[in-house]
């Protein structure tokens, strides 16, 4: 193609493009002057534009380049030119100038913005050849109203405004956005907050959020926290010096925008504080338990416990964390603990019953809330605790019963059984005694003495003890000569040398059945033998190694020797009685009042027996006084609301001990009160179900009446 071609056609292409656009920004608004140079010239102008560029327009066009000869020259650089702008109308023509085009100036004013992008080198020849060129196809185009009509009904102008909507739309949100980005950098370097910084942030941000909008909300939110690790890096806080120089250390970091660093200084710094709250409170925690414990607050040092645990857990403390803590006070070797470390372990039982989250952590915590409840119950002869403990297994039955298996069973069921003969002692009647003998005989069934012969010796004892204990509240021997056969049956299996714990405590209450045989038939060799038992036992109970067990020892030695020394004649009998007095003091240096109240009971009421016993000897009311000031002791552990039984018998030995004083003073008030006292406590007696005590002591009531009678008539 000849450059005068060319040169026509380029001119022509300008012209349709640059009259689009001024069609464009009149109908639709300054910015579619820019759209529409890009859009114009589309293939259907083009397909209409060379047939009038090869027609009139090329014509007239050069006619007006011959004219002038000195044009000529500068055709083929004008050619080169218009092709340059062809290929990129937007970048290199200022198209705000077509703002202002009308249709009627198009021809006139076309050619100024075209000569207006042109730079220095092009010569006056070539400006002047391509004004030419654009005037006149401007001029003959606009002539045309096929052309003008085809142009403004073009699709590309339907195209061009629905870009020019979506744009005017971009360029608000553009000044949005160059608001925002201007209130962000202010703002920032306001806070002391270096520009590198932000412009790194925003470069961070700006790779993972394709939403400009969206970038720079999270840019402006990402400077607050810049801000706000700058101020305080700088700014001392509450915490500790230790809080402010790793908030220094991180702004620093920070200021590099070396975030990782900084992110592991803070948790090399979280993991420091962690570690030392965690002993910071453990301390507390420790303190805490102490007071609670001089407080003598069980259910405060369970608390405290509790949550020291789940300190140490991180969490909620686990099953085996709470079963050590249940042992470490008290659950095991219970015999050594205090009244107030095994209430502890109630308390900690309780809170675990309260916390189980399923049935197998339910029928454990209820289980140990059970066992420690009987061991408390046992130790203070406390009848609502032991029914506490009752519950307990017998709910933990009811909830595992579908899921334990037998032997968990069987062993729920051997303790429940436990618990009731325990219960047995503190109250009147038989129904716990008749219940525990059952549940003892069906255990034995799945014990059996062929498979686990330890287990079944175990529950052979414990019927033994059911049956001691009902035999003494019964005339005659049967039940205590039944028992005295269960507990040998166990000892030949449970030898002193493989089993010696439980050889010990069923060698102990042999002597005690024993004794009460010899009581009841008045056969000293019985009572010479259960000695000899507890002498046996307590050569391996020493009072270094199991103080409580000892004393108890000690305790009903100095019982069976009173009742010996009892029968013996002349200065044996004397030396017998004396020696059980330094027994059942010996056991009183363990069972004190405020450690064992029950056992101190006990040892006091059978001091009182052995001082009664040497006043039955000897004259004066010197061993009355003792025997009476021993009895009160007990009645200080023993009352009618917790322990009836023990309470009237107690009472009722002290009655007769204050008839022995009236008798020896000749004092008939002394003598109408001790015979009131009596008959008190045989009501008790009777009513609780202690019928043989009941019944003896009544029998005496006839002998306290006729005192009551002799002396009033003397005075």
């Amino acid at each position: 193609m000849k450059d005068t071609d060319k040169l026509i056609e380029g001119c022509a292409a300008l012209v349709i493009g640059m009259t689009a656009a001024a069609i464009g920004s009149a109908t639709l608004g300054a910015v579619a002057g820019p759209v529409g140079l890009l859009i114009a010239g589309g293939a259907s102008i083009r397909a209409q534009l060379t047939s009038r560029c090869r027609d009139r327009p090329g014509k007239r066009v050069m006619a007006a380049l011959t004219s002038d000869s000195e044009l000529a020259p500068h055709i083929p650089e004008a050619a080169a030119i218009v092709g340059t702008l062809r290929n990129d109308l937007f970048r290199q023509i200022d198209t705000t100038s077509l703002v202002s085009l009308t249709w009627h100036k198009i021809p006139e004013e076309i050619a100024k913005p075209v000569l207006g992008s042109l730079d220095s080198t092009t010569s006056e020849g070539a400006r002047r050849v391509v004004g030419l060129v654009l005037t006149e196809t401007a001029r003959v185009l606009t002539e045309d109203d096929e052309f003008r009509t085809a142009l403004r009904d073009d699709r590309s102008l339907t195209t061009l405004r629905e870009v020019v909507a979506v744009n005017q739309h971009v360029l608000v949100l553009l000044s949005e956005l160059r608001e925002l980005r201007s209130a962000v950098f202010d703002r920032a370097v306001e806070a002391g907050v270096p520009a590198a910084v932000v412009i790194r942030l925003a470069r961070r941000i700006s790779a993972d959020v394709d939403d400009p909008y969206s970038a720079m909300e999270e840019l402006a939110r990402a400077v607050e926290i810049a801000e706000r690790v700058e101020r305080e890096g700088h700014t001392p806080s509450n915490h500790a010096d230790f809080v402010d120089e790793v908030m220094a250390r991180v702004a620093a970091l920070a200021r590099e925008s070396r975030y990782a660093d900084a992110g592991n200084e803070i948790d090399a710094a979280l993991a420091r504080d962690e570690e030392e709250t965690r002993a910071r409170r453990t301390k507390l925690f420790d303190r805490g338990i102490e007071v609670a414990t001089l407080d003598r607050d069980p259910a405060r040092v369970a608390d405290l416990l509790v949550k020291k645990g789940d300190l140490e857990a991180g969490g909620r403390m686990s099953l085996e964390s709470m079963n050590q803590k249940m042992r470490e006070w008290g659950v095991d070797d219970h015999a050594d603990k205090t009244r107030l470390e095994l209430s502890v372990c109630v308390e900690l039982g309780r809170v675990w019953k309260e916390r189980a989250s399923d049935v197998q952590e339910k029928v454990s915590a209820l289980y140990s809330f059970g066992f420690a409840s009987h061991i408390l119950g046992g130790r203070l002869l406390d009848r609502f605790i032991l029914k506490q403990a009752a519950s307990a297994f017998r709910e933990a039955l009811d909830a595992g019963k579908s899921s334990l298996s037998t032997h968990d069973i069987t062993v729920l069921r051997f303790q429940l059984a436990q618990t009731l003969a325990v219960m047995g002692e503190r109250e009147g009647g038989d129904e716990n005694f008749t219940e525990a003998l059952s549940i003892f005989k069906s255990v034995q069934e799945e014990w059996c003495l062929d498979v686990l012969p330890i287990r079944w010796s175990e529950v052979e004892g414990s019927i033994a003890g059911v049956l001691f204990n009902m035999g003494t509240r019964e005339e005659g021997t049967y039940l205590l000569r039944k028992s005295e056969v269960s507990f040998r049956k166990a000892l030949a299996v449970l030898t002193h040398d493989k089993h010696p714990d439980v050889w010990c405590d069923f060698q102990m209450n042999l002597g005690n059945a024993l004794s009460v045989i010899g009581i009841r038939e008045n056969l000293s060799n019985y009572l010479v033998r259960a000695v000899e038992a507890y002498e046996a036992t307590l050569r391996v109970r020493t009072r270094e190694r199991v103080p409580g067990d000892w004393a108890i020892l000690k305790t009903n030695m100095g019982a069976s020797l009173t009742e010996l020394g009892y029968r013996q004649l002349g200065l044996a009998g004397q030396r017998t009685l004396y020696r059980a007095v330094s027994e059942l003091k010996d056991a009183l240096t363990v069972n004190t009042l405020e450690n064992i109240p029950m056992e101190h009971a006990r040892s006091s009421m059978n001091l009182g027996l052995a001082f009664a016993a040497i006043a039955a000897r000897e004259p004066g009311v010197k061993s009355l006084e003792d025997a009476m000031a021993a009895y009160r002791d007990a009645l200080k552990v023993w009352r009618p609301e917790n322990s009836p039984l023990d309470w009237a018998n107690a009472f009722g030995l002290e009655a007769f001990a204050l008839h022995g004083m009236a008798r020896r003073k000749n004092d008939a008030d002394l003598a109408a009160s001790a015979l009131k006292q009596l008959q008190k406590s045989v009501d008790f007696l009777l009513r609780f179900g202690n019928e043989y005590l009941g019944a003896k002591f009544a029998s005496s009531i006839p002998t306290f009446q006729r005192l009551v009678t002799e002396l009033q008539q003397v005075s």
